[in-house]
């Protein structure tokens, strides 16, 4: 028997297995969502995720009652067609993780209505680690390992240090920094500055207007620099001129690090990425050699945020200027 044969008889015994390993699962979870089957052992839908998640989603919801209509055999092990569809959540095995799709918006509301103890550290983690680039011994250690939760008051139970409570704290601070009275004054600073950069550009002048053929070159020109100096201050774009273009490839390349693209496959993609990261560690050490004090907003330094912030991550031992770079690559998504 060749090699080939072997293949496909071994991919047809890991996609039967796939779709009829429900059979065997226990009462007890009985109700947890059912797995698209997949011809790839170990992998699953990696390769195909990669690709174009979208279209491997959408694809299978359509394909689902067709596939259950086709292979009458599946009758014999009682595969309810109803377990597929728009109206049920399904799984997608992407390597050693499970991705599940809700493919009509009122399975999300009744899950966020009815499910209180969902927790966002998974996702916290898996961008840290995989968009960021950050070192996942520290993702674990400041997030993994914090039991206390988001809210004001710890779990009960938990053995997380009031000083280790990044989740909460962070929080804490953009609330205190971000919101209320103070987002308000910041509110109307990043106007004053919109309307400088405006005026700069003479797109103010006589009243013409400016032909832009993407609204992403808008958005770059002069939006992304006053909200950029009113949380960073100038001196971030006045040390990386840049920015705005090493920001704006890194969000491009979102895909891709979303897919879980290992650098050997997408080395330009992480260059890109690693341009930007240089780019914040440039402007953390000008931040470095002042001393960041709050006094409501600085020109250069910008908002009380950034330095409280600085001061904050500083504190834990396991964070350096790589660690605060990956975090803050963060904020230019927000």
């Amino acid at each position: 028997m060749g090699a080939a044969s072997i293949l496909l008889i071994l991919s047809i015994l890991v996609y039967s297995t796939a779709i009829l390993r429900k059979k065997d699962v226990p009462q007890s979870t009985a109700k947890s969502p059912p797995m698209a089957p997949y011809w790839t052992p170990l992998i699953g839908h990696l390769v195909s995720w990669q690709r174009d998640s979208h279209a491997l989603a959408t694809r299978l919801l359509c394909v689902f009652h067709v596939l259950c209509s086709f292979v009458k055999v599946l009758a014999a092990y009682k595969f309810d067609r109803s377990r597929y569809g728009h109206a049920v959540p399904f799984g997608l095995k992407i390597a050693t993780k499970n991705v599940y799709f809700l493919g009509d918006p009122k399975l999300a509301d009744n899950l966020m209505r009815h499910n209180h103890g969902l927790s966002d550290v998974e996702n916290i983690c898996f961008v840290l680690k995989h968009v960021f680039g950050t070192d996942p011994n520290v993702v674990k250690s400041m997030y993994r390992d914090d039991d206390s939760g988001p809210g004001a008051k710890p779990y009960p139970g938990s053995v997380t240090p009031p000083e280790r409570r990044a989740r909460y704290l962070m929080s804490k601070s953009a609330r205190e920094f971000l919101g209320g009275p103070n987002g308000v004054k910041l509110g109307i600073r990043y106007k004053d500055l919109l309307i400088r950069n405006l005026a700069q550009n003479r797109l103010l002048d006589g009243g013409e207007w400016k032909s832009y053929t993407d609204l992403w070159d808008f958005s770059y020109d002069l939006l992304f620099p006053a909200s950029t100096e009113v949380i960073f201050g100038k001196r971030i774009l006045d040390v990386n001129p840049s920015l705005a273009s090493d920001i704006r490839g890194f969000l491009d390349d979102l895909p891709t690090f979303l897919g879980m693209w290992p650098r050997w496959l997408a080395p330009a993609t992480y260059r890109r990425r690693d341009v930007a990261l240089e780019s914040i560690k440039n402007w953390i050490r000008e931040i470095e050699r002042h001393d960041v004090k709050n006094s409501g907003w600085d020109p250069q330094l910008g908002s009380d945020y950034i330095g409280e912030r600085h001061r904050f991550l500083r504190k834990f031992e396991e964070v350096n200027i790589d660690v605060e770079a990956a975090e803050t690559l963060g904020l230019f998504m927000g």
